[in-house]
């Protein structure tokens, strides 16, 4: 009896036509992605199970699960790495398809993205009168720990029934940026009100608290869908009284809302969010020792054990101004002055790590405000429940740096990101964008992640810094920027 020969080239020419039979999944979809989990569906075909392979951006394609199923749910993701996925027939043992077509799931990408692009329709006139497009920028995390920012879109006159407040999200399952949604007409009559964006992480309930152009009401729009839609409603009627810089902080729930009511002070009110905010609790704040009335720069915090705070400045007698800090269980507390020197103008940001208050302001409190426009930024770090006197800020170059924004991290690091407004750039060394950081609260260091002369936008405004839970930056900003150069809102996440 004789055997035939066993031939390799035949046997791996029916190795390559069963694999070449077996046809190629289409369809594959990211049906939904979140920080812990992401789900995957794509067309079924006649093979009996499916190759899943993963890589990430600087990776090579590997194997990570066989379903036999058309959809597979991956739980082993990093919340902070960007995934690429494919899939493949398979017929075991051995022989599988060509892969699908591959998609990108995760965080925003490293470096800088456009978040909202400067729309056509205000181009024209947005280069001509800075910043109508993307002012005061405000940013949150969002459930997934990603940036979710709300800014002003200013029409001039007489179109200003078209100014708005746009909300826009990060989408982790298409890998790039919502579309904005109008959150809120405003009618600014191309004007600009700083206002407050908020989440509630029990519920995920967003918010948007705002003056009105009047600054006749407190007004309010909420969303309950991720952004997506907004309902917007009246939440205090200021009658003859002007109120200014709406401030908002929600938790469990609850809302509360701080602004500035001239002649009658801080106005802070609360309740609960499904309520209607007619029901909700007014109060007016006690104003810091030796103050005699409230000024309208204020910003609203809520501590590690939910409990809000509102920082705010106050004039006194003279020419002296008084930054106070207020807690339902301490009243208004004094955390500096201005030395009794004047200022005309002044800015306060309130931020926590666990209960302990961290704020950021700029004021004269020296007569070098005057000869240098690095002396006006300053820290202040509560300690034991008491207010040592605050650190003077480094600056880069004889810079003013106006609209700073603080972030604390998770072991009560502190980064604030800020832009400069004004001066000259003599000295100058880092970019457009200045970071001053500092892990102990007392040493500073001032610096950029954008190299000068390298930027890829010409102007920075309206910083909004943010840690992330990997302790990792965010900040987002606004650039009212040449032609070829990005313009926009945009966002910056460090590596």
């Amino acid at each position: 009896m004789q055997f035939a020969r066993f031939s390799p080239v035949l046997a791996l020419l029916a190795f390559t036509l069963a694999a070449q039979s077996l046809p190629a999944p289409d369809g594959l979809t990211v049906v939904s992605a979140t920080r812990s989990a992401v789900q995957l569906a794509w067309g079924a075909t006649t093979a009996p199970a499916y190759l899943i392979e993963r890589k990430t951006l600087d990776g090579d394609y590997a194997t990570l699960a066989t379903s036999e199923p058309n959809s597979y749910t991956d739980r082993t993701i990093d919340p902070f790495t960007t995934y690429l996925y494919r899939v493949r027939s398979t017929q075991p043992p051995a022989s599988s398809s060509d892969p699908t077509r591959e998609v990108t799931v995760g965080p925003p990408p490293v470096g800088l993205s456009v978040a909202s692009p400067l729309a056509a329709g205000v181009a024209n006139y947005a280069l001509e009168a800075e910043y109508t497009f993307g002012v005061r920028l405000r940013a949150v995390l969002d459930s997934n720990g990603d940036p979710a920012l709300a800014y002003q879109v200013v029409t001039p006159s007489p179109n200003d029934a078209q100014s708005a407040i746009e909300f826009v999200s990060w989408n982790r399952a298409l890998y790039q940026w919502n579309p904005p949604v109008k959150a809120a007409v405003t009618g600014d009559n191309g004007g600009t009100r700083p206002f407050s964006l908020a989440r509630d992480a029990s519920t995920n309930a967003w918010a948007i608290a705002w003056h009105t152009s009047s600054n006749g009401a407190v007004r309010i729009a909420i969303s309950r869908d991720n952004g997506a839609t907004w309902s917007e409603d009246l939440a205090f009627d200021c009658g003859e009284n002007s109120c200014l810089n709406s401030a908002m902080g929600l938790r469990a729930g609850s809302v509360y809302l701080a602004f500035q009511r001239s002649y009658d002070g801080i106005k802070f009110l609360t309740g609960k969010l499904d309520d209607p905010p007619s029901s909700w609790a007014a109060r007016t704040l006690p104003l810091p020792s030796r103050a005699t009335d409230a000024r309208h720069e204020l910003d609203l915090g809520i501590d590690s054990a939910g409990k809000p705070a509102v920082a705010f400045w106050a004039n006194s007698d003279d020419y002296n101004v008084i930054l106070g800090l207020w807690r339902e269980s301490t009243g208004t507390v004094t955390v500096m002055d201005t030395n009794g020197l004047q200022s005309d103008t002044t800015y306060v940001g309130l931020n926590f790590f666990g209960t302990q208050a961290r704020l950021i302001t700029d004021a004269r409190r020296n007569d070098a405000y005057y000869e240098r426009y690095d002396q006006n930024l300053w820290f202040s770090a509560e300690r034991s429940g008491a207010f040592p006197p605050p650190a003077s800020l480094p600056a880069d170059g004889n810079q003013y740096l106006g609209y700073p924004s603080l972030a604390i991290g998770s072991d009560g690091q502190a980064t604030i990101a800020a832009t400069e407004t004004g001066g000259n750039l003599e000295g100058v060394s880092f970019g457009i964008m200045k970071l001053l950081k500092s892990a102990d609260l007392n040493s500073w260091s001032i610096g950029s992640p954008i190299v000068r002369g390298e930027e890829l936008f010409t102007s920075f405004d309206y910083p909004n810094a943010l840690y992330a839970s990997n302790d990792k930056l965010y900040v987002a900003f606004t650039s009212a920027s040449s032609a070829g150069s990005l313009a926009g809102v945009l966002l910056w996440r460090e590596r």
